[in-house]
């Protein structure tokens, strides 16, 4: 078979095979999006944070208060000024179910565990007072390590390590001092890769890769792994 027929043959297969493989992508005018809005039972319209623990049900964080969907309806919980085991603050900016099925939920105020058999909240904040506290009330990103250890990022406090027998929070924070230390305070992202290694994304301050049992390494914006 010379070249060009060759080429004919194949553009007359692409040509009859163009319809079936275009109607495999919908167009945009087909793809059919469900709205959950306020008018649903949503508590605000800015999401910040959505998690489905292991009972199917999904997590909402909101610019106001924390919802459950249970697939027809919203549970909805808030601060109350009146009950100290209520949500910290309503301004939620992270979720995370741990390996022992309990909900973690990052405010801007607080860390917050939720007791799902009495509906309510135990709080975890910074204390001046208390070095083993919260380094930070703006909770940003929670991560759990392989060991079931917590790691909670701050805005305002950098990274916090959790012991859940003592309660008691450890700090890695910047120190200009230490170039192997973490590269900025306010983080907004952790990742726990398979080795275990801890990827933690700061504003402003680049990437960091900290494995617990060494010092922290870090890999500025501007370099490559």
């Amino acid at each position: 078979m010379k070249p060009c027929e060759f080429i004919r043959i194949l553009i007359v297969i692409m040509v009859i095979l163009s319809p079936s493989l275009s109607s495999a992508v919908p167009p945009e005018d087909k793809i059919n999006l469900e709205h959950l809005t306020i008018e649903d039972g949503l508590s605000q319209s800015s999401v910040f944070a959505i998690l489905q623990d292991n009972r199917g049900m999904m997590w909402f964080g909101t610019w106001d208060g924390l919802n459950r969907y249970d697939g027809y309806r919203f549970t909805i919980y808030k601060y109350d000024t009146q009950n100290p085991q209520s949500l910290r603050n309503n301004e939620i900016r992270a979720l995370h179910e741990d390996s022992h099925g309990v909900l973690w939920v990052g405010t801007m105020k607080g860390l917050n565990k939720f007791d799902r058999e009495k509906e309510s909240f135990i709080r975890y904040t910074h204390n001046p007072n208390n070095p083993a506290s919260l380094a930070g009330n703006r909770v940003h990103a929670i991560a759990e390590d392989q060991k079931a250890i917590l790691w909670i990022g701050t805005e305002d406090g950098g990274l916090n390590k959790f012991d859940r027998k003592t309660e008691k929070f450890y700090h890695f924070q910047n120190n200009p001092e230490n170039p192997n230390s973490l590269s900025h305070n306010d983080i907004h992202a952790i990742h726990v890769d398979a080795q275990g290694i801890l990827w933690i994304g700061t504003w402003g301050g680049g990437l960091n890769r900290f494995d617990p049992i060494t010092p922290c390494s870090i890999l500025k914006k501007e370099e490559k792994p």
